[in-house]
């Protein structure tokens, strides 16, 4: 009984490391996409401004 508790325990331990992991990655991920948002954003203004459009 012994082993089989500290097995369910390892295996919980890894599976909250790999979903730790993962969490971060996805974070990480929507963080790169919204720095890309803005740069873009940016970018289309600073055309916008150049071509002196105006809405």
């Amino acid at each position: 009984m012994k082993k089989l508790v500290l097995f369910v325990e390892k295996n919980l331990e890894e599976e909250a490391e790999i979903y730790a992991e993962l969490s971060t990655r996805v974070c990480a991920g929507w963080s790169d996409l919204i720095w890309r948002t803005i740069i873009r954003a940016n970018s289309v203004a600073e055309r916008l401004e150049e071509e002196e459009i105006i809405f």
